[in-house]
């Protein structure tokens, strides 16, 4: 399937999500521009009340008793700083969720950088409550200009996490980085380009994240509905196509399907993988999906030979479940 192609079919599945988390972002938005309307001060109030009423009214006695404590400057800059942040940030095209991983770079180092850039918004909200509450030094304002990773998130504020589309080039994934960014309702979904390793994100299954390897929409429905944290790849032909979906089952082979295994055993090194961890990961894969099945071996199997080893068993058996006499 061409770049472009699937590049749309990953925009899609993460569609929802960008949505959630900009409605999160303009939620507290609001909420920081009411601040700026409740804390406009004397200003505000003399506009307000006009010539006759401030000359009559104490204008900042007015704003205190009609929309609460008026702000200081210092505050009022803060709280406008987070605003115009909250504002800027729940402007974004989709394009700035899409992020392009340059050869030879770690996907887990440029998804995290870009993480921190959304993440502005929630260190952004959380300032602006802090300073109308009167709990923020305006000195350490700056703050607001820094990046903010997920490591620093709340767990409310992983429950808005903003989604990341990943192209990434198949020799750079190393997918096992990627484990510590899949928490809350964080989605990841990795457009891979070029030969990669056959099953690259089995390292990250879970029993509570939602894990997916296709080369088409195959699976991109339930990846995109999932609630928890989950993460998908759009790899070629040549490489596992499966889904881990913690929503059908509490054993591992209950939760895992696989569509398609690669024709033969991995003999090329990929990136930083060699053949045998790429092929341990295709045979983790295979075991993760074998159901448990009874032994077929006869009772006599379990115990040594023996002409009465069989009969010495039962008897045992017997004695200890109180059905035979003791001797």
């Amino acid at each position: 399937m061409p770049s472009d192609d699937r590049l749309r079919l990953a925009l899609a599945a993460i569609e929802a999500n960008i949505a959630a988390y900009r409605s999160a972002i303009s939620v507290a938005a609001e909420r920081v521009r009411a601040m700026l309307a409740v804390g406009g001060g004397a200003d505000r109030a003399r506009i307000e009340l006009g010539a006759l009423g401030a000359m009559r009214i104490d204008p900042l006695r007015f704003a205190e008793l009609s929309r609460g404590a008026a702000l200081d400057a210092s505050t009022h800059e803060v709280i406008g700083q987070a605003s115009e942040i909250l504002r800027a940030i729940g402007e974004l095209p989709d394009s700035a969720f899409v992020v392009t991983v340059p050869s030879g770079e770690r996907a887990s180092m440029c998804i995290s950088n870009a993480l921190a850039n959304f993440g502005r918004a929630f260190v952004a909200a959380r300032i602006a409550e802090l300073a109308r509450g009167g709990h923020f030094d305006a000195a350490k304002r700056a703050e607001l200009e820094l990046a903010y990773g997920p490591d620093r998130w709340t767990s409310g504020e992983r429950s808005s996490a903003p989604p990341i589309v990943a192209v990434v080039n198949g020799a750079d994934l190393h997918a096992a980085d990627l484990s510590e960014l899949l928490d809350g309702a964080q989605h990841v979904l990795l457009v891979i380009e070029g030969p990669c390793a056959p099953a690259p994100l089995v390292r990250s299954i879970t029993p509570g994240t939602f894990v997916l390897q296709t080369g088409d929409d195959r699976g991109l429905d339930r990846f995109r509905d999932f609630r928890g944290p989950a993460i998908a790849a759009l790899v070629d032909a040549e490489a596992a196509w499966f889904a881990h979906d913690p929503a059908r089952g509490h054993a591992a082979w209950q939760r895992l399907e696989i569509w398609q295994q690669p024709a033969s055993m991995t003999r090329k090194r990929v990136g930083g993988l060699t053949a045998r961890q790429q092929n341990e990961e295709l045979a983790q894969l295979a075991a993760l999906a074998a159901q448990p099945t009874l032994s077929p071996s006869r009772l006599g199997d379990f115990v040594p030979a023996g002409a009465d080893s069989v009969d010495r068993l039962a008897d045992w058996l017997l004695t200890e479940s109180g059905l035979g006499g003791r001797s």
